[in-house]
């Protein structure tokens, strides 16, 4: 446990908070009238899980590797920095797509509108942060990216 880096921990934690963020609500609808509905998808729904999975499985694998459960050498640090960048990216898709779904309408009486939650925007700050401590991790390893992450090793 002592040996691991801040980057390390940065690495784990955001991995955790993306897997913690993914069971809040991604994007939520709401209709007002007699009564008051709510709907609501999570992470889990429609592709939005290929992001939040990527990042869980960048965290685990590196964790393995930081308990002695796998050989440093089995994954590349530069894999995991991509495979956090990877998640990022498609986290912007998934909160470009709950602004596809958003919308307002009023009508006598009732209203209705929907769009992104707090789930979404958490995920997207989280998977973010793993790609900063991943490639800072890479980077304290090693390991050859495209530039250089300013920060602790």
């Amino acid at each position: 446990m002592s040996k691991i880096t801040i980057a390390g921990w940065g690495v784990m934690g955001a991995s955790l908070v993306t897997l913690i963020a993914s069971f809040f609500y991604f994007w939520s609808g709401s209709v007002t009238g007699f009564i008051t509905v709510t709907v609501g998808l999570n992470g889990w729904s429609l592709w939005w899980w290929i992001p939040v999975l990527l990042a869980v499985a960048v965290g685990v694998i590196y964790a393995l590797v930081q308990f002695g459960m796998m050989k440093p050498g089995q994954v590349k640090p530069e894999w995991l920095a991509y495979g956090a960048a990877a998640s990022f990216i498609l986290m912007i898709g998934v909160l470009i797509h709950t602004f596809a779904k958003s919308g307002s309408t009023s009508d006598l009486g009732s209203s209705a509108s929907a769009g992104p939650s707090f789930g979404v925007w958490l995920a997207l700050i989280s998977t973010l942060a793993l790609t900063y401590f991943a490639a800072l991790a890479a980077q304290s390893s090693g390991a050859k990216l495209p530039f250089k992450v300013p920060g602790p090793a």
